[in-house]
């Protein structure tokens, strides 16, 4: 008698999981990733698969030993995704992946530091203002000597009458 519950069973369990439709779970992932490095600022860009709500960004050092950051970031309906991370000037690692979890990408990227503006470029903008200055100052003379002209001809015409 257990034999055959215990067939039975069997039976029934078979025929559940053939029943029974399955819901096949893939992960999804990153296709595209593009990382910069300007101004002391990491640009990460790139394009999901369909589905991704949101991605994990981490930031590593150059060898991959240490986690410096992680950030999420949402996705938008063009599967499209952008970030920014302050990080001083130095070499990283940037990692990507579904945040819901999945394969990682990752690019390398140089950080350049803040470039401020250089004393040549600041000595012509003071050597432009002081142009503009002289220019508008030659210029107010022109205009005074003229009026002057115009003052002694009327002066003249006032004379002949």
């Amino acid at each position: 008698m257990k034999k055959k519950i215990s067939i039975a069973f069997l039976i029934v369990t078979l025929i559940f999981s053939m029943i029974v439709p399955t819901k096949n779970v893939y992960a999804k992932g990153i296709e595209t990733l593009e990382v910069s490095g300007k101004n002391e600022k990491i640009a990460v860009s790139g394009n999901t698969q369909e589905g991704v709500l949101a991605v994990a960004i981490s930031v590593f050092d150059e060898n991959e030993t240490k986690l410096l950051t992680t950030e999420t970031t949402s996705v938008n309906d063009n599967n499209k995704f952008e970030y920014s991370i302050n990080m001083q000037e130095g070499k990283y690692t940037v990692k990507v992946a579904d945040y819901d979890g999945g394969e990682y990408i990752s690019k390398k990227v140089t950080v350049e530091k803040l470039k401020e503006e250089s004393n040549e470029n600041k000595d012509e903008n003071t050597n432009d203002e002081d142009k503009t200055e002289s220019d508008t100052k030659e210029n107010n003379n022109v205009k005074e000597e003229a009026n002057k002209d115009e003052e002694t001809k009327d002066d003249d015409l006032d004379s002949c009458k």
